[in-house]
């Protein structure tokens, strides 16, 4: 299994979860096979050196690719070395890319003979054990493989399978999904660091699926359906934990779960834990009673999406909830609670028609807010700029294509002048979606300039650490938990 390499900067070396939870299942049910994974730093010529060795051993029977939209040039680059190494080995290609575009992997990059989407945990399994029982090469085996066999497995849940051999992907809605809990099945054999946490390893973990706002037009985790789907049992936090004693957690919900369970029984077992640990929160939602559990139950770090100080800005992407009263409100009342704060900045917004919304004032704006921000004495541990990137499947990228753009999220397009951002470097943006004028460059080079001197005056330690040209990935065996 392969997390395909993200070509920008990242202020946390997160763990793909979309890949563990697929590959969950089928390494539960196989415990007989070899699953190994690479996740590798970036997309370096010594992680491609790693990869070429293991696929040119010949033991690789299937390799399974988790890729977001970033990150789609270095999958098709995965694919043709696959095709030249291993010729008979399956590439499978999943993850947070192939659910939220029309065209699927599998139809349009070369050596990727079937790719997944949506609730892909029970056909994951399925597929890998169908392939893996016969010695065949995987080119027989997909053209063997029929949408009818497919739909004869009566498998659950609602999802899309696309083989370079079918003319069309085949929809399924198997009804409820019985892998729906985020609970993992399987882990990694060590975790990363994150610097705003003072322990060496930091687990990231996820205890709901969904975000409860999901309006965002920029956001491919919009709450299309009105649900959010929250663990059963949150006795698995505390074996999770277990597994690496001196860790910091992190929960990644997209927000952090409220209501009674989390307070009457998550709550209590993360301050029993006495880790140090974190969340996302969405500041409207925030309460200052809910501060005060967060801080009295052991949390020390939140980390929250401001995106700008323009209300013209925050109109247009679906976040004027976000005022800049409430949120020096709310970070007051986080100094008082003795939280740190992580705040996200988006620059370079755009309209659903595609209007650039972001000008000189509204960068100013946003400048004045930081400030403001850091002007109430909450501990910042954290100031991240980035520039808004069209992701497929979401309103933006709906209202584009609906106004005349036309988007090939299979080619990503480069502005380097925003490479020092962790998102804005690569891919649709407002610098890359039209034809550069002077007033769009001169306000990339704006963005640019005030990103750099809040990176430099603000804690921003995961810009210093990050060294380009970092070789090797992470690597190991998936291990399963200690109860399924």
């Amino acid at each position: 299994m392969v997390h395909a390499p993200y070509p920008g900067k990242l202020k946390f070396q997160g763990v793909p979860s979309s890949m563990f939870a697929a590959a969950g299942p089928f390494v539960v049910g196989n415990p007989e096979r070899t699953v190994a994974y690479l996740d590798p730093r970036g997309p370096n010529e010594g992680f491609y050196s790693q990869l070429r060795a293991i696929l040119a051993t010949g033991a690789v029977r299937a390799l399974c690719v988790s890729t977001s939209t970033a990150a789609i040039e270095e999958t098709a680059r995965i694919a043709a070395l696959a095709s030249e190494l291993c010729p008979e080995s399956l590439v499978l290609v999943g993850g947070p890319h192939e659910d939220a575009v029309d065209h699927k992997a599998a139809h349009r990059l070369p050596g990727v003979h079937m790719s997944l989407a949506g609730e892909a945990e029970s056909p994951f399994k399925w597929i890998l054990e169908a392939f893996l029982e016969r010695d065949e090469a995987a080119i027989t085996f997909v053209e063997a493989l029929s949408p009818s066999s497919v739909l004869a497995a009566r498998l659950p849940g609602r999802f899309t399978v696309t083989s370079c051999s079918w003319q069309a992907p085949l929809e399924i809605d198997g009804g409820p999904n019985c892998y729906a809990d985020p609970r993992p099945l399987v882990f990694p054999e060590s975790y990363p660091t994150f610097d705003v946490f003072p322990s060496g390893r930091t687990i990231p973990l996820m205890v709901s699926r969904g975000c409860s706002y999901g309006k965002c037009t920029f956001c491919s985790e919009s709450n299309r359906d009105g649900g959010v789907t929250l663990t059963k049992s949150f006795d698995w936090v505390e074996e999770l934990a277990a597994r690496t004693p001196e860790a910091a957690l992190y929960f990644q919900d997209s927000i952090f779960p409220g209501g009674n369970r989390t307070s009457n029984a998550l709550m209590p077992l993360l301050q029993r834990l006495g880790r140090t640990w974190g969340c996302q929160v969405y500041l409207p939602t925030l309460t200052r009673r809910r501060v005060e559990e967060l801080a009295d139950h052991g949390c020390n770090y939140i980390y929250t999406g401001l995106e700008s100080g323009s209300e013209q800005v925050l109109r247009g992407i679906h976040k004027s909830a976000v005022t800049r009263d409430l949120v020096l409100e709310r970070m007051e009342w986080a100094r008082v609670a003795g939280l740190r704060v992580g705040v996200s900045l988006m620059f370079g917004a755009l309209s659903v028609r595609g209007e650039l919304l972001e000008s000189v004032d509204s960068i100013t704006a946003t400048e004045e807010l930081v400030e403001d921000v850091v002007a109430t004495g909450v501990d910042v541990a954290g100031i991240y700029p980035n520039v808004q990137t069209v992701l497929p499947g979401t309103d933006l990228a709906r209202g584009l294509g609906s106004n005349g753009h036309e988007l090939d999220f299979y080619r990503m397009p480069r502005a380097p002048v925003f490479d020092g951002l962790e998102d804005g470097g690569v891919g649709y943006n407002f610098l890359t979606l039209a034809e550069s004028s002077e007033r769009r460059v001169d306000l990339a080079l704006r963005i640019a300039a005030s990103a750099r001197r809040m990176q430099s005056l603000y804690n921003c330690p995961w810009h210093r650490a990050r060294r380009d040209g970092a070789v090797g990935a992470e690597s190991g065996v998936l291990t399963t938990s200690c109860s399924q």
